[in-house]
């Protein structure tokens, strides 16, 4: 499966999921007399930028072989799965 058809969901959701629990923070804050400043300083660059790299350990942990790295100690990376045309085309 293209990495794209998973990141492009994940983003979406997350910034969606994320830009309604800032504003709701934000709409309290402003109830409370806090500063709203606070509520944005999960858009900064810092923040996305975290995010990506934790995109990155999610992906390097879904590629190591486990099974071989936890029975026999050796480091190695899972093989992309490479679909079968036949098989896919058979399906439609």
């Amino acid at each position: 499966m293209p990495l794209i058809r998973l990141v492009a969901p994940f983003f979406i959701g997350r910034f969606v999921s994320y830009y309604f629990w800032t504003m709701s923070a934000a709409a309290v804050s402003r109830k409370l007399e806090l500063e709203e400043t606070d509520a944005m300083a999960y858009f900064s660059v810092y923040f996305v930028l975290t995010q990506f790299a934790l995109l990155g350990v999610v992906y390097v942990f879904m590629r190591v072989d486990w099974k071989l790295l936890l029975q026999k100690r050796k480091w190695r990376w899972l093989p992309k799965s490479i679909p079968d045309l036949k098989r896919s085309s058979s399906r439609y």
